[in-house]
């Protein structure tokens, strides 16, 4: 599976936008303004909605990391 940075980033919004930070803190974090990040954020949400395959895979992708931070903050 290779995925390019962009849609990385745009994926690390979405997370952060989905934990109920705001678009401008999340702009401040990645030294971009809210309104990119609304873009990014927005992709993402489309492609969940209308590709199931890209949806399976981002499912599987936040299902392993959640499992590994949890795993990592666990042991210290």
């Amino acid at each position: 599976l290779t995925v390019s940075p962009i849609k990385i980033r745009h994926i690390c919004r979405w997370v952060a936008k989905d934990a109920g930070y705001t678009e401008s803190v999340i702009g401040r974090f990645w030294g971009r303004d809210p309104s990119a990040v609304n873009y990014g954020c927005s992709k993402i949400s489309y492609m969940i909605e209308s590709d199931a395959k890209e949806r399976k895979d981002l499912k599987l992708f936040l299902a392993h990391l959640k499992k590994h931070l949890c795993s990592t903050y666990e042991s210290t």
